[in-house]
């Protein structure tokens, strides 16, 4: 729909530059039979000059518009180049949006007025900075985005490293003031090869898959396979992974190995 609101928007503005083509042309036009007459001892020269000026004012809105133009081209290969369903993204560029088509018809209505030249310049002006200033907005948004986005990816790696740490063994005593939920450290070794197994299968796997991994797992270890299953609820407990009980298998999933969630 965005694109199309585009392609709307520039065919306005295309639609207004024929008519400021026209309208400079009769000017022009205006102009040349006015030096033409002034030959002819026919007007003076005040009325030439402002002639001319007025041919100068329509030269110049339309390369404002056309500029209003360019920045909307920009903006439309801007989102081309990576599109987001962000929702701060999505709401400044429909403010912008919403901002350009407004602005572009009032002057579209403007523009065919030979006595607001004037104002219609300025309104112009006021609009080529608001645009500028909106499409600043949307370029620090999508920087602040981008930054975001590589933070998950590192923090995804940092869980994932002491993850294989714990699973292994590998890892200082730890403080058992901040795990009360886990009793023992055959505990927390079953818990990081659930989240391993979680990762392996990218973030969600279905949960009879899992309980039959994690039992392997368990009995590998020397222990019970009820004690994987058991380090499968702890983690639930604990809301670092989830049971869907709504869907078909009772997928399990681990929301910081899924870095791109639909």
């Amino acid at each position: 729909m965005e694109i199309f609101a585009l392609e709307a928007l520039v065919k306005e503005n295309q639609d207004m530059n024929d008519a400021l083509d026209t309208k400079l042309y009769d000017q022009r036009y205006q102009a040349e039979e006015a030096h033409m007459s002034k030959q002819m001892g026919l007007t003076d020269d005040e009325e030439r000059k402002k002639l001319a000026e007025r041919v100068q004012e329509l030269e110049t809105m339309r390369q404002v518009l056309d500029e209003i133009e360019s920045k909307i081209s920009l903006l439309d290969e801007a989102e081309a180049e990576r599109e987001t369903e962000d929702t701060e993204f999505g709401r400044l560029k429909a403010r912008y949006n919403t901002l350009v088509r407004d602005n572009t018809t009032r002057l579209s209505t403007d523009a065919l007025s030979d006595n607001r030249t004037s104002e219609l310049s300025l309104k112009v002006h006021t609009l080529m900075t608001t645009a500028e200033d909106e499409l600043e907005k949307l370029m620090e948004d999508r920087r602040k985005y981008d930054l975001l986005d590589c933070d998950v990816d590192v923090l995804a790696e940092i869980n994932s490293t002491i993850t294989d740490h714990v699973a292994a063994g590998s890892y200082p005593d730890i403080n058992q003031d901040t795990t009360t939920n886990l009793s023992s450290t055959s505990q927390i070794i079953l818990c990081a090869i659930v989240l391993q197994i979680i990762r392996d299968a990218n973030g969600i796997i279905p949960l009879a898959s899992l309980k039959e991994k994690i039992g392997q797992a368990a009995r590998e270890q020397g222990l019970q396979e009820s004690q994987g299953v058991s380090a499968v609820y702890m983690l639930v407990a604990n809301r670092l992974i989830s049971i869907d009980r709504l869907q078909k298998d009772n997928p399990v999933r681990a929301d910081m190995w899924i870095t791109n969630t639909p």
